[in-house]
């Protein structure tokens, strides 16, 4: 059961609480637990449903702004039975933790080899735990599908392998492609498998390309990261033109990454989730309008949203509500500002978009 990282971001803050899915048959278990992203969840619910059952309160503790938003989603996929998930965050992702352990005993050492040795084993296209590890290994930060490609296997499939090996802490996902952890290089070195990895694919990022997309946020004053919308997407502008498959799996995809978090970082940019969850990012410009109007908003759409790495090596989301974030300044403009002139600012799809 995977989550899209705009509802990680809301499973954290403790906001999202349910998922729908259609499945032939459930992949998690009620009173079981699931490890995902941002901590280990416990499963209190695993019920099969009718369409009419689903509400626009469930729909909305499922990180949807209504039940036609969720159906719109779910409507993607074949036609199955539908199952809703209860669930609740009850710790970090053990692997967090686990992938920073480099002390390894010879028993245990001896136990993984042997579990190795058993995924080979019932492998129907051969050995392949060796092969995935020397990969990923050697070739850090580098997309999934290109990775596949170079030792002959199917995507999806290394994807599945490479999960399995994450599992014991000697993979870690990176926001484009894996790296081995400290855990998994460190048994690498045991078994004789140690590999110089590569350095990460350089993105060729020019001060005048951040300067362009800084203008660009400048301009538009909203913009969103990667979703569709009323406004620009950066990952869209970026490629030079809009494209059907996750940004992740561009070909453009360290270059968006780099620009992203220019973004990210600039002084004059906020991000928050203002439109249908998606991350946005808003102009200072346009900051007094967007606190002049977040009374009538819901606090999830306009709470400042930012992202920081923990010295455990654990990526983290903070939220800070708007008013506590912006300079006094921009409270003593948002003040003075009619609900009119912060609609003219923000733009006329604030008010149809968010069905004023």
């Amino acid at each position: 059961m995977l989550f899209k990282q705009a509802h990680l971001t809301g499973i954290a803050a403790g906001r999202i609480t349910r998922a729908f899915r259609k499945w032939t048959r459930p992949t998690v278990k009620e009173g079981g637990t699931l490890t995902c992203a941002v901590g280990v969840l416990a499963i209190d619910e695993v019920a099969a449903i009718d369409r009419a059952e689903v509400t626009e309160a469930h729909a909305q503790q499922a990180g949807f702004d209504s039940a036609a938003a969720l159906w719109a989603e779910l409507d993607k996929r074949k036609p199955a039975p539908l199952y809703r998930v209860t669930f609740r965050l009850v710790g970090e992702d053990p692997r967090v933790a686990l992938r920073q352990d480099t002390a390894w005993t010879a028993g245990a050492v001896d136990e993984m080899r042997a579990w190795f040795a058993r995924l080979d084993e019932r492998s129907p296209d051969g050995p392949w735990t060796d092969k995935v590890l020397r990969t990923v290994a050697a070739n850090e930060q580098v997309r999934a599908p290109t990775l596949a490609d170079q030792i002959g296997m199917q995507t999806k499939l290394f994807k599945d392998r490479v999960r399995k090996l994450k599992g014991k802490g000697l993979t870690e996902s990176l926001p484009i492609g894996y790296r081995i952890s400290p855990r998994g290089r460190a048994l690498m070195a045991k078994l004789g498998l140690e590999v110089a990895s590569t350095p990460p694919p350089a993105a060729a990022v020019t001060d005048e390309d951040k300067a362009a997309v800084l203008a660009l946020v400048e301009r538009a004053g909203v913009v969103l990261q990667a979703a569709a919308g009323p406004v620009p997407t950066l990952t869209y502008e970026i490629a030079g033109a809009p494209f059907n498959t996750s940004w992740w799996g561009h070909q453009k995809a360290h270059e968006m990454l780099a620009l992203i978090e220019h973004v990210a970082d600039s002084p004059d940019t906020l991000g928050c989730r203002l439109y249908q969850g998606k991350k946005t990012y808003v102009h200072r410009r346009l900051w007094p309008h967007l606190l002049a109007l977040s009374p009538r908003l819901p606090a999830s759409q306009t709470e400042v949203v930012e992202e920081e790495h923990t010295a455990r090596g654990r990526h983290r989301v903070v939220t800070t509500p708007l008013v506590d974030w912006v300079p006094g300044d921009v409270c003593q403009a948002a003040a003075e500002m009619s609900e009119e002139e912060a609609l003219a600012g923000l733009g006329d799809w604030v008010a149809r978009e968010l069905c004023w």
